[in-house]
């Protein structure tokens, strides 16, 4: 299932809003190595543990990398064919 979500990061906590829900939840005491994604998330006041493994990864040599000036966002979109508004864009910033 996919959702529209918002998230922020303060102070190691990450925070998750679900736009289409209105739910919220908080990712906390995380770690993050190469191959294991692992912490607890809290959600109404329960705290459940979760470890995530990582299995695959995507060609990221069908991307381009760069930034759009000196000091703007940072961007990636990948090469598709056809028009330039077709391809996805993923802002970080502002």
């Amino acid at each position: 299932m996919a959702n529209h979500i918002r998230w922020t990061v303060n102070y190691g906590r990450i925070r998750v809003y679900f736009i289409e829900e209105g739910t919220e939840l908080e990712i906390h005491d995380y770690r993050l190595s190469d191959n294991r994604f692992t912490g607890y998330i809290a959600e109404h006041g329960n705290d459940v543990e979760f470890s995530l493994y990582h299995v695959s990864s995507p060609n990221w040599n069908s991307y381009r990398w760069g930034y759009d000036a000196w000091y703007d966002d940072y961007y990636w979109s990948r090469e598709t064919r056809g028009l330039a508004a077709d391809k996805p864009v993923r802002r970080i910033g502002k």
